[in-house]
């Protein structure tokens, strides 16, 4: 005889049937199953639904479909976003590697192509650019070694007038300054060797001028307008304030301008 549905999915209860029904009973069980599981998958040859197994089949595809179809927007949405993501990345890291890039080639610019510092450096009363006047002074001043006139450079700027410079290359120094002090020979030197960058060239003293020394055979002489001076070691000697050389006055105008002619000749 037929028994109650269970919730476990058996239909019948065939304890009680007697032997002589079972096929039948056996073959009425197999085609609702089989009704059952085709409506699970949509095909319905019998026709014969229960209303239970309907509502949980349909229930369980409406799920299904309900699933598949918000994953695939979500899935489409999560790539966007991690290609969004994965763009960005890249265009830190490029914007990275630029800015590494240009302050290293920066760095190596500053290194390598800023000049090296000047040989000979020069006190303050020297290197600054003179704005004014207190006097103005044209000692003369010649360079003989071995036999041979030393051509002095042109040292004017006119962006920085310095205070000991040359417009020609005849010797002829102009002192113009707008600090009260004095000069020395050696503060031309200085200024000489700066010029050229050569720490040779700035080299003055009794026993040496730029890179020749006196020994047994060569000496170092200076005469100032044509006497013998041999009162202090010559980068010492002070220009006079009011010196003159030819067309070269000295101002402001003092009660005279007198001549003040050095000669520093090395040779033997």
């Amino acid at each position: 005889m037929l028994g109650a549905t269970r919730p476990s999915g058996q239909i019948f209860d065939l304890t009680l049937v007697p032997p002589q029904v079972k096929p039948l009973v056996s073959l009425l069980k197999y085609a609702l199953r089989r009704s059952v599981t085709t409506e699970c998958l949509g095909h319905d040859p019998l026709s014969f639904r229960g209303p239970r197994e309907r509502y949980y089949c349909s229930n369980a595809h409406y799920s299904l479909h309900r699933s598949l179809s918000m994953s695939q927007p979500q899935t489409r949405k999560q790539k966007i976003l991690g290609d969004v993501k994965r763009k960005r990345r890249q265009r830190a890291l490029t914007t990275f590697t630029i800015a590494i890039i240009l302050i290293a080639i920066i760095v190596a610019a500053v290194i390598f192509l800023r000049p090296p510092p000047n040989t000979v450096p020069l006190p303050d009363y020297l290197s600054h650019c003179v704005v004014g006047q207190v006097y103005h002074s044209h000692p003369s001043v010649t360079v003989t070694v071995n036999g041979v006139g030393v051509p002095f450079p042109v040292t004017f700027d006119s962006g920085c007038n310095q205070p000991i410079h040359t417009h020609t290359v005849d010797g002829v120094l102009h002192v113009e300054t707008d600090q009260n002090r004095d000069y020395t020979l050696g503060d031309w030197f200085l200024l000489w060797g700066h010029f050229e960058n050569s720490a040779t060239r700035a080299i003055l003293n009794s026993s040496q001028i730029f890179g020749f020394k006196t020994d047994a055979t060569h000496h170092l002489t200076m005469t100032v307008n044509g006497q013998n001076y041999t009162q202090t070691a010559p980068q010492d000697y002070v220009f006079l304030r009011n010196a003159v050389t030819g067309a070269n006055q000295c101002s402001p105008t003092p009660p005279s301008c007198v001549p003040d002619s050095i000669v520093l000749t090395y040779g033997p």
